[in-house]
């Protein structure tokens, strides 16, 4: 009964967004690449990407979200990086708006409620059907999806940061990697680390903290919308910078099997109930790898 409940709700929601002209005509005209063609783009193009998903284009409409308040000047700027291209960085949309099959019902029926409710208002005024975008969920390549065979696609994704000095700035609990061989073929790895919540606030010290110790290396970036603006702006100093989001915990899932999303040991998995990041914990290797606190 619930599935039959779900299912008439994905019907209606995506009858809904295909009734509407403004709706349909963008829908079918957008174009967005799928992930294994966004990672190959990155890693020849040495690109950075910012990703919009349902919270950066809350904040587009002027929201926030439990991660970061709403804020004038976020809402300025993600609109600013949706109409003003520069050459060595794309944006990421979810592949989703345009091929729905990849990914499970749950996802489905997220995708086309959301756009129901969203699209015309926080999307399309400040999205163009004359450019390319990609896939903002490249970093999304287990739960969501139906294929959970990932061995080929992670091993095309550790190419972006293969043999690169890379600098991490990550939200104080997200600990990327830690306790697992995602990044083992990086040449090398420091960390800047940042307020878990509301790090749009500190948006100058963290580009200030980033300038000094990440220059020349490719900066990779978990930190909700601030990595969204933080990828742009690098990019305009010549940066790379890849707004990677999720990606630590997707591997995690990976790894376990998990069907359903589940807590993480030390980490911070805002998606699913409680809290362990704040127990204790102590890694050497993480400790070492720490060269500054925007606290």
């Amino acid at each position: 009964m619930i599935f039959i409940k779900k299912f008439l709700l994905v019907y209606y929601y995506k009858l809904k967004v295909y009734k509407n002209d403004m709706c349909r005509k963008f829908l079918r005209n957008i174009r967005i690449r799928n992930s294994w063609d966004t990672v190959e783009y990155i890693v020849e193009a040495k690109c950075s990407i910012s990703r919009f998903g349902d919270g950066e284009f809350y904040a587009v409409g002027g929201d926030g979200n439990p991660f970061q308040k709403s804020d004038a000047n976020l809402t300025r700027v993600l609109r600013e990086i949706l109409t003003s291209p520069i050459p060595n960085h794309i944006i990421g949309l979810p592949y989703s708006y345009v091929d729905t099959k990849p990914y499970v019902f749950n996802s489905k029926l997220f995708t086309y409620g959301w756009l129901a409710a969203n699209l015309e208002k926080c999307v399309i005024p400040y999205v163009s059907l004359d450019t390319t975008y990609y896939d903002s969920l490249f970093t999304r390549f287990y739960m969501s999806k139906k294929n959970k065979d990932c061995d080929a696609y992670i091993k095309h994704l550790k190419k972006i940061w293969e043999k690169r000095e890379v600098c991490i700035v990550e939200g104080v609990y997200t600990r990327l990697g830690v306790g697992n061989d995602l990044f083992d073929n990086a040449a090398s790895i420091i960390r800047v680390l940042c307020p878990s919540k509301n790090a749009f606030d500190m948006y100058d010290e963290i580009v200030s903290a980033v300038s000094k110790y990440g220059h020349g290396k490719l900066v990779l970036i978990a930190l909700g919308m601030t990595a969204t603006v933080l990828a742009y702006d690098l990019a305009k100093r010549g940066e790379q910078a890849i707004d990677i989001g999720h990606i630590d915990i997707e591997y995690e899932w990976y790894k376990i099997g998990a069907k359903t999303k589940v807590l993480l040991k030390n980490k911070n998995t805002d998606e699913v109930p409680g809290d362990t990041s704040h127990d204790s914990f102590h890694d050497d290797m993480y400790e070492s790898q720490v060269v500054f606190k925007v606290l």
